[in-house]
């Protein structure tokens, strides 16, 4: 339970340093040093598992098992990364809030998953399921709202 709560917090902590990294960076400079940093640390990681564990040879074994179609896929994964990286640091520009950022990126990562879950995999729904997509687009307007919500609620007593 502890780690799930010490992984949400290091988590919440990525709209910040991502910000403030991107007002000192060019874009491009930041997803290059980003995915250097991350290639890093996970070789640190299968470093780790190989001296302690004897890792290496699964990993190499898994990674020659792959056939065409699966190193293509990695490849796609990759393009995904990097243009979804470009896309959500030009979101920045128009959001001032990391916060506000982080919210919004998540809700629309929601929505987008159940809208192609449905029409390109099949996937069903319940209805509970689909009122918790609707209350967060709700709250995605609501939090772009440029209007004070409480004022036009009190005008239209009225």
């Amino acid at each position: 339970m502890y780690h799930l709560l010490g992984a949400s917090f290091l988590k919440s902590l990525r709209p910040f340093l991502t910000k403030s990294l991107t007002a000192k960076l060019p874009k491009l400079e930041f997803i290059l040093l980003h995915t250097l940093a991350t290639l890093a640390v996970v070789s640190v990681v299968l470093g780790y598992q190989a001296a302690m564990h004897g890792a290496h040879r699964q990993v190499l074994a898994n990674v020659c098992a792959l056939d065409g179609y699966h190193v293509s896929c990695i490849v796609g994964l990759a393009l995904l990364t990097v243009a979804s990286s470009w896309l959500v640091l030009e979101a920045y520009q128009f959001v001032s809030s990391a916060l506000a950022h982080a919210m919004l990126m998540r809700s629309i990562t929601v929505i987008m998953l159940v809208v192609v879950g449905m029409f390109l995999f099949g996937e069903s729904y319940t209805y509970t399921q689909l009122f918790g997509v609707s209350l967060i687009v709700v709250g995605m307007v609501l939090l772009n709202d440029q209007v004070d919500l409480w004022k036009w609620l009190g005008q239209q007593r009225r």
